[in-house]
């Protein structure tokens, strides 16, 4: 379950006053201090079994949606997920953490993408990019008015990609020219 170690540590900060705090919403919810490593890692393996439980559940949903199953499956389905929601929110209650005051901060991870990736990766991408929203333009020209929402969405997801990519060659760009 390596790859729920990412996903699960980022929901652990230090508060302003040093203390290790707990947030399991993220920025939706409050924090909790965590008094030791002991209970660190106990609610991380925890965490880890929810993302994996909750992983399972929706592609497991979403394959009853695929495959047009009986709307009472459906709603199985999306019940299941609402019940895993409400037995997180509970255990994590029940693990008696003090609140914190100290708001969740959202980490800025572009700084170091953007020094993971050479020039030549990052203006690559950035073509890419481009030339995927062209290509749903073209869809939307030459296909007409039945492939509309797809091609749409293609352009739009395809942009905003394409702006993330120029702000990280800008940031790679300033970070240069700091040196």
């Amino acid at each position: 379950m390596k790859f729920l170690d990412s996903p699960a540590s980022v929901s652990f900060q230090r508060t302003a006053s040093g203390d290790l705090a707990f947030y399991p919403w993220g920025k939706f919810g409050r924090g909790y201090r965590v008094p030791g490593p002991r209970e660190m890692a106990r609610i991380h393996r925890a965490v880890k079994v929810y993302l994996l439980l909750g992983f399972v559940t929706i592609v497991a949903n979403g394959l009853l949606w695929k495959l047009h199953a009986l709307p009472l499956w459906k709603a199985a389905g999306l019940a299941a997920i609402a019940l895993q929601l409400i037995v997180f929110h509970f255990h994590v209650r029940s693990w008696s953490l003090e609140p914190v005051g100290d708001p969740f901060v959202v980490p800025d991870n572009t700084e170091s993408f953007a020094v993971s990736f050479n020039g030549f990766a990052l203006w690559s991408l950035l073509l890419v990019m481009v030339l995927f929203t062209a290509l749903g333009l073209l869809l939307l020209v030459k296909a007409g008015p039945s492939l509309v929402a797809l091609s749409c969405t293609a352009m739009s997801l395809f942009g905003v990609i394409f702006l993330g990519r120029i702000a990280l060659i800008r940031r790679r760009v300033k970070r240069r020219a700091g040196k």
